[in-house]
């Protein structure tokens, strides 16, 4: 399955960063957009603020400047309370993870290159045998 059937799969609609983002964007929500995700920095920040007129509503992992301009900077610190919960909704069937594959520990290095590549749609597991 390509990555862009994925998403769609999952109910989103992706659109392509670069040029013109802001008339592919109103083409697909013509009365706005009520959030915007930004995965890749540079001026999409700008351009989903303009998108979005609530700047609280816009969430980036690449761009600090998002919550200098009222957005959110979000910055992972795993936190044991917050997998617990995490968990807790994945079991009552509110959440789900797309798992790529589980393999073994000693292929994780060559796992993490594909991964670096950017040939991941999921996660990777590691299993890791006790002994």
């Amino acid at each position: 399955m390509k990555a862009i059937d994925f998403l769609r799969k999952l109910g989103a609609e992706p659109v392509t960063y670069g040029p013109g983002l802001d008339d592919r964007v109103a083409r697909l929500a013509p009365e706005g957009i009520d959030a915007a995700l930004d995965f890749v920095g540079a001026d999409a920040v700008d351009t989903s603020l303009r998108l979005l007129g609530r700047p609280d509503r816009l969430a980036s992992i690449a761009a600090p400047k998002a919550a200098e301009q009222g957005g959110h900077y979000v910055w992972v610190r795993p936190d044991s309370a917050d997998v617990a919960a995490l968990a807790g909704l994945a079991e009552a069937g509110k959440s789900a993870v797309h798992v790529e594959r589980v393999l073994p520990l000693a292929e994780a290095a060559q796992d993490w290159r594909s991964n670096a590549r950017g040939h991941t749609r999921g996660k990777l597991v590691l299993s890791v045998a006790n002994g």
